[in-house]
């Protein structure tokens, strides 16, 4: 999973796999700007994290472009890495295992 969408499409690409997109609500590789997209905040990305959890029982790690700074009771989230000298400003990668804690079961 991935947010801000358009930030991560190029990680889509070099991975040569489709990315979820909580802006779209989707998997892509790439970013339609039309009306379906709309813009997320944490809350919104957690919603979505808590029902693919729960839909498809995997993990998911989330990749954002901005420190994501949010708690759940329902998810365990783990910092894992970040990614910060880029030239361009928003070209800045912060990495999260997201997996479920036994309330969401």
């Amino acid at each position: 999973m991935g947010s801000e969408d358009f930030t991560i499409a190029p990680i889509s690409g070099y991975l040569n796999q489709k990315i979820y997109y909580p802006e779209s609500k989707k998997l892509g590789s790439y970013v339609l700007f039309n009306n379906t997209r709309k813009i997320v905040n944490d809350d919104d990305i957690i919603e979505q994290v808590i029902q693919i959890i729960k839909s498809q029982t995997k993990d998911v790690l989330l990749i954002t472009n901005r420190e994501f700074s949010i708690d759940s009771s329902q998810l365990n989230i783990r910092f894992l890495d970040k990614f910060t000298n880029s030239f361009i400003y928003n070209e800045k990668y912060y990495l999260y295992l997201i997996t479920s804690n036994d309330e969401l079961n």
